[in-house]
């Protein structure tokens, strides 16, 4: 029993310490104060308060700084950009009061950039590199302990200066598409599946995996004055009809008024109307 009554009185004397605020400024209370564009939130027994307008918000004094980071959305100045330029980040910092802050690029923590980002400063200006094709690139960044990201696309402007791939007559989402980036099998010299290089298989317009895909003729009709010429064709080449009557010295020749056709995607013919007796054909083609 004695022991008991020892804990009891120390319990007493533990709770019956006071303690006080004691308020710096007295305010209206507690209440809302407002007029026709703007309001005013204050509190008693604290400096300042918050302030808003239509699209803004003041916030004074110690009581309106006591907010935590919630989200974090970083933005790109110039958005989309050409490959090659640059672009400053920043951020917008999201508060657990639903406000929000500009975060200066300069005080966010950047994480290492990846393609299509190919340097990013400690001030958050990033530089980008040459693409294949238009690319959306990823950057993040952590303020105050809250992780976000952003989005920047990177245009591709010109159409054959990527890596291994550049200068080389290609474009270089024609090679990206087949052989993937900066493989030595996609440059232009380089044989492919169907026994010839990639330009000629790209000026071809055929599938430079595909041992079938070939450009060839397939017939020819010799019902003089008309012959025909059939082949394989791509919607997307232009093909023209020549002639020569000696392989081994003569020169081909276009046949007259003849211009440059769009195939049809499939077996495709031209004709010569006024042929010879004897004429040897060939059939050239062309990007358009």
């Amino acid at each position: 029993m004695k022991k008991r009554s020892i804990m009891t009185a120390v319990v007493m004397a533990l709770t019956s310490v006071a303690f006080a605020q004691v308020p710096i400024m007295l305010d209206s209370g507690g209440q809302r104060m407002a007029s026709d564009k703007y309001s005013i939130d204050s509190s008693l027994g604290g400096i300042g308060g918050v302030t808003t307008d239509d699209c803004v918000t003041l916030k004074s004094g110690f009581i309106g700084q006591l907010t935590e980071v919630a989200n974090l959305v970083l933005i790109a100045a110039q958005n989309p950009v050409s490959e090659g330029g640059t672009s400053q980040f920043s951020g917008i910092a999201g508060l657990d009061d639903a406000t929000v802050v500009a975060v200066d690029g300069s005080n966010i923590v950047w994480t290492a950039p990846v393609y299509p980002i190919s340097a990013l400063s400690p001030e958050g200006q990033a530089t980008l590199a040459n693409v294949y094709a238009d690319t959306a690139g990823a950057i993040t960044g952590c303020y105050l302990g809250v992780t976000g990201a952003g989005v920047i696309l990177v245009l591709d402007n010109n159409p054959d200066n990527f890596g291994l791939y550049a200068g080389d007559e290609i474009p270089d989402d024609w090679q990206a598409r087949y052989f993937g980036q900066n493989n030595v099998n996609g440059r232009a010299c380089a044989t492919n599946a169907t026994g010839r290089n990639n330009l000629y298989a790209y000026i071809a317009d055929l599938c430079p995996t595909n041992p079938e895909s070939r450009f060839e003729i397939m017939a020819i009709t010799n019902q003089v004055p008309t012959n025909a010429v059939y082949f394989q064709s791509s919607s997307n080449r232009l093909y023209r009809l020549e002639w020569t009557t000696n392989l081994v010295a003569g020169s081909w020749t276009n046949l007259p008024g003849a211009t440059p056709t769009t195939g049809n995607g499939h077996l495709f013919w031209l004709t010569d109307t006024n042929a010879a007796a004897a004429r040897f054909y060939r059939v050239t083609v062309r990007v358009p």
